[in-house]
């Protein structure tokens, strides 16, 4: 997040024909770091849970396959309002 965010921030205030100075690269620091950590630890909780629901399905192709599709979902919808927030 700390070297991608400037990135991004160049890009979309570049492609949208805006000033860009050295804050605004960093514009909505926090928020996109709590969303952030709040995607890596939904992520790893649901993973942990969904794993120790069903070791033996965990083992195959399709139960990685299941519990990382599930797994991704929950954390992008649980983390989603982070989003909202770096517009404010």
């Amino acid at each position: 997040c700390t070297t991608t965010l400037p990135i991004t921030n160049y890009r979309f205030r570049k492609a949208m024909g805006w000033p860009i100075t050295p804050g605004d690269l960093y514009q909505a620091y926090l928020p996109t770091v709590l969303r952030d950590i709040i995607y890596g630890i939904v992520r790893n909780k649901v993973m942990t849970g969904l794993v120790n629901m069903n070791p033996e399905r965990a083992g195959t192709n399709a139960g990685r396959f299941a519990n990382m599709f599930i797994t991704v979902i929950a954390s992008c919808v649980i983390s989603a309002p982070g989003n909202e927030l770096r517009g404010y």
